[in-house]
């Protein structure tokens, strides 16, 4: 299941049909930064959302509830505390892994948050119960990894005695407990290794 089918599952769960009316639903959205990407993904989740919803729900997608972090934790915490402070939002989506993080971090929460870009749960060290997030409304997306089985596997095909790993820096910022997880990874490897940590432009 892609990520994207993952999204629009989650959301069936968390919103059910009410027969004999079109429920509207306002959703909030958090980027973690400028992106390319996000900015080429952003009509296709709209479109698929509302296409799903269309027949029962209302799906708004407001400018004013969409908003682009600055690839800082504090503007991210910042921007997503916002949309669950603000009564018109109903449901959360976070677009970026900081963003994700963020979420699972901050505890109960008052409104359905659905966080699909969720990099390695082991590595981020997010909170697992029964298949589930554990934290009152939220619900994350996150795919079978095993950083440390992919690692072992990569040094069979290609023997190597010092593994250079690049880690955006700002994942490294607002993701501690990934280069963390990262580090107690590679240290099973028996073999030298360095993070590199590379930021947004070529140097």
């Amino acid at each position: 299941m892609n990520r994207l089918a993952a999204v629009l599952a989650a959301l069936v769960i968390w919103l059910p049909a009410e027969a004999g009316a079109q429920r509207p639903v306002t959703f909030g959205v958090v980027v973690d930064g400028p992106s390319f990407y996000h900015a080429t993904f952003r009509p296709l989740l709209q479109n698929e959302i509302t296409n799903l919803l269309g027949s029962e729900f209302d799906a708004r997608f407001l400018e004013e509830k969409y908003i682009v972090a600055d690839w800082t934790r504090a503007g991210i915490d910042d921007a997503l505390q916002r949309l669950l402070d603000d009564p018109d939002v109903d449901m959360i989506l976070t677009f970026g892994a900081i963003a994700s993080q963020s979420a699972a971090e901050f505890g109960p929460l008052p409104k359905p948050v659905v966080a699909p870009f969720v990099l390695d749960a082991e590595l981020q060290d997010l909170p697992l119960t029964g298949g589930a997030s554990g934290i009152q409304n939220l619900t994350y997306v996150s795919y079978p990894t095993a950083t440390q089985n992919d690692l072992e596997a990569f040094r069979e095909v290609v023997a190597f005695e010092h593994l250079a790993v690049l880690m955006q820096r700002a994942y490294v910022d607002g993701i501690p407990s990934m280069r963390v997880g990262m580090e107690q990874a590679l240290s099973q490897l028996d073999v030298e290794w360095t993070i590199i940590e590379v930021g947004p432009n070529i140097d």
